[in-house]
């Protein structure tokens, strides 16, 4: 939600929606990092359940 908000943050419609766009390929790149952790067992199941929520 923090990058969220911070994007909400900015001065124009173009800069807006750059700003989603980051965010959004930040989240994506966080996912794909905790699913790794979670297929080579660094974290188990309860950890990838309760980070998966977020």
């Amino acid at each position: 939600m923090q990058i969220y908000r911070r994007s909400n943050a900015s001065f124009s419609k173009k800069e807006f929606v750059v700003k989603l766009q980051i965010s959004y390929r930040e989240a994506f790149e966080a996912y794909y990092w905790i699913k790794l952790l979670h297929k080579t067992e660094f974290i188990n199941e309860v950890e990838f359940k309760s980070l998966e929520k977020m």
